[in-house]
């Protein structure tokens, strides 16, 4: 999949890249599956990326992962079902998430129409 952003709308996705990087050294970062790990693996995060799907439903994950976690660093997608998702989640991790919701939406905001999936990300450096 080609991926085109303008150069400011690439510049700014690479400020919140850069951001998650730094972030991602001491706060979990939350995803829906394993090609979203390979991706975020491959784009440069080096710290803990969590998988949603652990054989729990989403209410006792989500209080597993408030009383592991201080902080945590929601990344999922922004198709109906990971925005669905998402809207769940939060709600049961409220007080965890919040100062860095910036970087879902900044992200679902530069990615328009043409992506709605945190694996594609990577496509964004493919020319």
């Amino acid at each position: 999949m080609k991926i085109q952003l303008e150069k400011e709308q690439l510049s700014l996705f690479l400020k919140v890249l850069k951001d998650l990087k730094e972030l991602n050294r001491y706060v979990p970062v939350l995803v829906e599956g394993k090609r979203d790990r390979e991706t975020l693996r491959k784009l440069g995060l080096e710290g803990t990326i969590l998988l949603l799907h652990q054989g729990l439903n989403l209410y006792e994950y989500s209080e597993e992962l408030a009383e592991r976690y201080d902080k945590i660093i929601i990344l999922l997608d922004w198709d109906p079902r990971g925005e669905a998702m998402y809207q769940k989640i939060k709600g049961y991790l409220k007080g965890h998430y919040e100062e860095f919701s910036f970087i879902r939406e900044t992200i679902k905001k530069l990615s328009g129409d043409q992506f709605y999936e945190v694996e594609h990300l990577i496509d964004i450096f493919k020319g």
